[in-house]
C-alpha cells in the first residue's frame, strides 16, 4: 500500500520567496530553457539539474501522479507540522551555530 501525503503545497516561486523572506534577501525566480541553464551551471547544468527541472515541471502539472487520493495532515488530525517558511527559519537558526549571523 502506498500513502501519498504532504504538509504544504507550494511552487518553486513560493519556495524561493519563503527562503528570501526568512533570510532578508530579495529573490527573483526566472525560468530559463535547458541551454541557458547549462550555460550558467556548466557540468552540473548538463548532467543533473536539467533532469531535476524536468521532474519539477512534470510534478507541477501532475502532482502525485499515480495516486487518486491524497492523504493530508487534516485527514489525520496531525498538528504541529512546520510550514516551508518555518522550516527555513529552523535551518537558518541551525546554520547560525556554525557562523556569525
Amino acid at each position: 500500500m502506498t500513502v501519498s501525503a504532504f504538509t504544504e503545497q507550494t511552487t518553486p516561486e513560493k519556495l524561493l520567496q519563503s527562503w528570501a523572506k526568512v533570510n532578508g534577501k530579495k529573490a527573483l525566480y526566472v525560468e530559463v530553457n535547458i541551454e541557458t541553464f547549462t550555460a550558467l551551471w556548466t557540468n552540473a547544468g548538463v548532467d543533473i539539474l536539467p533532469k531535476m527541472m524536468e521532474f519539477h515541471r512534470y510534478m507541477d502539472k501532475n502532482p502525485w501522479a499515480g495516486s487518486e487520493n491524497i492523504l493530508t495532515k487534516d485527514d489525520l488530525s496531525v498538528e504541529g507540522l512546520l510550514s516551508v517558511e518555518e522550516s527555513f527559519e529552523v535551518l537558518k537558526s541551525q546554520m547560525c551555530c556554525f557562523k556569525s549571523c
